[in-house]
């Protein structure tokens, strides 16, 4: 199909019917400077001033106030993976002699090429590895002044709130511990954290040759499903933004949007019942003639009796498994994840498929590049599309996801308590978070979050 094009450029197009109900923040004129703050304000009036309204916000020298524990005392990538060994040897002492803690695995992604150019990350390849093997690789890769081909990814596994090496730094010793929720956003409901670290090649960008290196660690021009606090570490990262608005044009992996809530969160038609916090509703009048149904055939074989007995017992235990099911079924339609389980190679949903010169040619506004250092932070609320961009040798960031509120009161952020009864539950139950918080109580230490 042809586009239309005025002075040569290429006009957006509503690629799907998308329900843009976006209510916050939005990029009016391109290069438009993202809000930087010097010092940290209290909570309230950060909720207040960025979180509320959805504006993105650069927070210089963050972590030295913010008591995060090896985030906030140190800006080498050494330390942390110090750290993350340490307490991976501490956690193999605590088990039995078969257990071996080489064997714990971190998801990584591997370099790709792409449209025959040089190799990048942000291409979908992905991969489970050991974490010693990856943590050596970045060592030796530093030590060299070489790029590494791994880069540590986001890694949730279904029983626990975090993957490896972040679950390591949760439940490190003394100071180092990080704790799950930072006292900047302690109203809002953590969903996972995560450590990212890879190496560049050495160099700066200042000349053309060193940002083609740079470019080469480019995560992707992607968005996030939750509120992202990114923390430097070490290294530098460039961050370019664009607002959920963009979302119809930037094509996506998993098409076109159905709609964008007000306060960002995207949604996909592989997973249409999302709400604005994040959860998955599920509508029993959908099924409410189902449900009645199997309830009145399971109530009427119950009272069966007599010399059909077998036949009986035949009838329950098939309405039973249809009733099973049907829960299945909904459990399913709760869940927060697709259910289409994606290839290893194939991008997320959340990731745009849009090349550069089409993007370099788009009439869309994007906020000015934001560089990132050691110890500055980034809040990003869910749907603002970024490609961060990786430099400065063996380079780390953490970073803490959020559900998405979806009210403008501080004190309760959601509209709903679900989330906040689930955190009460994840205390309980989740493996990663009843170590830190017990260890933390263990020690005489006050556990935050």
């Amino acid at each position: 199909r042809r586009r239309r094009r005025h002075h040569g450029i290429l006009r957006p197009r509503r690629r799907g019917p998308t329900a843009m109900a976006y209510a916050g923040a939005r990029c009016a004129v391109a290069d438009e400077p993202i809000a930087e703050l010097a010092t940290s304000p209290s909570p309230a009036q950060f909720f207040d001033r960025f979180v509320a309204p959805r504006r993105p916000c650069v927070l210089r020298a963050y972590a030295a106030s913010a008591r995060l524990g090896c985030v906030s005392t140190t800006s080498c990538a050494e330390r942390i993976i110090d750290v993350v060994r340490g307490a991976l040897a501490k956690k193999s002492s605590t088990k039995d002699d078969d257990d071996d803690d080489d064997d714990a695995r971190a998801r990584v992604e591997l370099r790709a090429r792409s449209f025959g150019r040089q190799s990048s990350f942000g291409r979908g390849r992905e991969r489970q590895v050991r974490v010693a093997a990856v943590l050596d690789d970045f060592e030796a890769c530093a030590a060299r002044g070489t790029a590494s081909r791994f880069y540590l990814s986001a890694h949730t596994p279904q029983d626990a709130f975090c993957g490896e090496p972040a679950a390591s730094l949760l439940t490190a010793s003394g100071s180092a511990r990080v704790p799950t929720r930072p006292p900047l956003l302690s109203t809002l409901v953590p969903a996972t954290c995560n450590l990212w670290m890879g190496c560049s090649a050495a160099g700066t960008a200042s000349t053309k040759s060193a940002a083609s290196k740079c470019d080469k660690d480019s995560s992707g021009l992607h968005h996030d499903v939750h509120d992202n606090l990114l923390v430097m570490i070490a290294g530098t990262k460039t961050v370019r933004l664009w607002d959920p608005t963009a979302a119809p044009h930037l094509r996506p992996a998993g098409g076109a949007p159905i709609r964008v809530h007000a306060n960002g969160r995207v949604v996909y038609a592989s997973n249409p019942r999302v709400s604005a916090d994040g959860r998955c509703y599920y509508s029993e009048d959908d099924d409410d003639d189902d449900v009645a149904g199997t309830r009145t055939r399971l109530d009427a074989a119950c009272r069966c009796s007599g010399d059909s007995a077998a036949a009986d017992d035949d009838a329950v235990e098939a309405l039973l498994q249809e009733a099973l099911d049907h829960a299945s079924a909904t459990q399913q339609s709760m869940d927060h994840r697709p259910r289409r389980r994606r290839r290893r190679t194939e991008l997320p949903e959340n990731f745009a498929t849009i090349d550069r010169r089409a993007l370099s040619r788009l009439r869309i506004p994007a906020a000015r590049p934001v560089v990132l250092h050691p110890g500055d932070a980034l809040y990003l609320p869910c749907g603002w599309w970024h490609e961060v961009t990786s430099s400065g040798g063996l380079h780390a960031a953490f970073n803490y996801w959020f559900h998405p509120p979806d009210a403008a009161d501080f004190e309760r952020p959601y509209a709903d308590d679900f989330w906040v009864r689930d955190w009460k539950r994840r205390r309980r139950e989740d493996p990663v978070l009843r170590r830190h918080f017990f260890e933390s109580d263990t020690a005489g230490g006050v556990a935050r979050g």
